[in-house]
């Protein structure tokens, strides 16, 4: 995922980066809608990057629905992205 391509100015505050938009994006789940930095301090990962990402999914009847969640990464001075990218741990 780059960061930087889904960072928008306008791109909601508060709960209401939650609130998705309407319609949906085209795309499959996993997709991503919007990011920005996570600014809670009580749910960052210290020492590197906190995102928080709102991306498409799907619903148990298959129609498209939204979620979100953290990605969290580690500072790229003191461990440089590799070849092919960070592993993912969820």
């Amino acid at each position: 995922m780059s960061t930087g391509s889904l960072l928008a100015a306008d791109a909601p505050a508060g709960d209401a980066f939650h609130t998705p938009p309407v319609p949906l994006p085209d795309g499959t789940p996993g997709d991503p809608i919007r990011a920005r930095l996570l600014d809670n301090p009580a749910a960052t990962v210290p020492g590197g990057e906190n995102w928080l990402v709102l991306h498409r999914s799907e619903a148990a009847d298959g129609s498209p629905v939204t979620t979100s969640g953290t990605i969290a990464l580690p500072d790229r001075t003191a461990h440089p992205v590799p070849a092919g990218g960070y592993p993912l741990i969820s």
